[in-house]
């Protein structure tokens, strides 16, 4: 063909192929559908069995679904974007059951009643998109459904790389407060433990700034109020929160989760002019977040840290190993922790993930046009995805 034509039948094959390429990644997520059955009305009992608080190995591969409502209970602050997606689709949210959760939820739940035992502290890290985050919120979603009080930060990257404005501290020379994302965490935090706050006074004095302060005995969701109303004293509630908190281990169960927790130690997005840049240790919220995951002594409950490079700015790392995600500096702040690969999915985890799709009909339009073998098809979506769980939504449409 002439330049020219040549030229054009290229682009309008590289066009057509943009078009097509969402409806071949779902065809060939639907054919591994099959291997359950043939019918989308059938019923999946193995993908579908919720754990119950007698927890064991039965229960891991598996995928139980989490209706809307009792979503915005257990996570009042927002899902992440892949999650809260399937959560629109549905109207529930079906995770497999990984088998990181379980081990996290088995040592939490052995170690209760027993004061004399150490409290477990781990460390989640692994690839983009492997099921971190997701293993969190198993977790919190168990512990929240048997009663305890649980402690989350969402997301501490959105703190070191938030849009809102900083404030020189009152109490803390050379420190900044972040009102905004300290409001926005007491009211979370309001919400996921409301039952626990109300019974909840003060153990100690608190000293707002030098004309307000919170007296001994207030009950904490006045205070919790106090700091909604003027987001100028929210930073220090929150560490007022955290300081009664840090005391009831003794009286409540106690659950203190962490995600991004690498934001605490990388470069921060807030210029402080003449090219220099706040350091993370510089947010008074990073500080007290560094203060109660530094040892049991500070914080006697459990703890679960996870690590994560998706909303990392000003730092690149090669890898998700800890010590290149955490610097020298973090990863002796961790050193104590259980270190916790989350992995890829395994080929059973995949398939119980794509059964559950296909008995939700998300993508069984699409099973006439499907002519390829299961067992193949399986084995190619492996290849494409590398069992990875991101990679696998995006190939089902959620992202």
């Amino acid at each position: 063909l002439p330049a020219g034509r040549y030229m054009e039948t290229f682009t309008k094959a590289t066009v057509l192929h943009a078009q097509l390429a969402p409806q071949l990644c779902r065809r060939v997520a639907w054919s591994v559908l099959r291997l359950s059955s043939t019918s989308a009305t059938s019923t999946n009992p193995a993908a579908s069995a919720t754990p119950s608080y007698e927890l064991s190995k039965s229960h891991v591969g598996k995928v139980y679904p989490i209706p809307g409502k009792e979503l915005k209970a257990a996570f009042p602050q927002a899902l992440p974007k892949r999650l809260s997606a399937q959560v629109d689709t549905l109207g529930q949210l079906g995770w497999v059951f990984r088998q990181q959760s379980f081990d996290i939820i088995k040592s939490l739940f052995d170690t209760v009643g027993d004061s004399s035992a150490p409290k477990p502290r781990y460390l989640l890290y692994g690839n983009d998109g492997n099921g971190k985050t997701v293993c969190i919120y198993q977790v919190i979603h168990h512990c929240v459904k048997a009663g305890w009080l649980v402690v989350h930060v969402p997301s501490v990257l959105s703190w070191t790389h938030s849009k809102a404005e900083l404030r020189p501290s009152a109490n803390h020379s050379g420190l900044y407060d972040q009102p905004d994302e300290a409001c926005k965490w007491l009211k979370g935090f309001r919400t996921l433990n409301g039952k626990f706050i109300s019974q909840m006074k003060l153990s100690e004095e608190y000293y707002w700034n030098k004309k307000e302060k919170a007296e001994r005995g207030e009950e904490l969701v006045k205070v919790i109020e106090q700091g909604l109303l003027k987001p100028n004293l929210a930073t220090e509630v929150v560490g007022a929160v955290l300081q009664e908190v840090s005391k009831l281990n003794k009286k409540f169960n106690v659950l203190f989760v962490v995600d991004q927790f690498n934001g605490c130690f990388n470069p921060t997005s807030f210029s402080l002019g003449r090219a220099q840049w706040a350091e993370p240790s510089q947010l008074r919220l990073v500080q007290l977040l560094e203060h109660y995951t530094s040892c049991p002594l500070v914080f006697p409950g459990p703890i679960v840290l996870a690590l994560s490079r998706t909303g990392m700015m000003r730092h690149n790392t090669a890898t998700t190993e800890p010590l290149d995600l955490l610097g020298e500096k973090g990863f002796e702040h961790v050193k104590s922790y259980k270190h916790l690969l989350v992995p890829p999915f395994r080929h059973s985890e995949m398939k119980a993930c794509l059964e559950y799709y296909a008995q939700e009909k998300w993508i069984s339009c699409l099973a006439n046009r499907v002519s390829a073998s299961p067992s193949a098809v399986l084995k190619e979506l492996w290849h494409v995805t590398a069992g990875n769980p991101r990679e696998l939504e995006k190939l089902c449409a959620f992202c």
